[in-house]
């Protein structure tokens, strides 16, 4: 869990653009599902 832990950190950090590209993506499937 711990490594798991580590390495999103790590790859939220080096992909902060993506995760947000991601988490409007992921509302705009909520909304159509909605």
């Amino acid at each position: 869990e711990t490594l798991m832990r580590n390495a999103g950190i790590t790859w939220a950090d080096s992909t902060s653009r993506s995760v947000e590209e991601l988490s409007a993506i992921i509302m705009e499937k909520t909304r159509k599902t909605a």
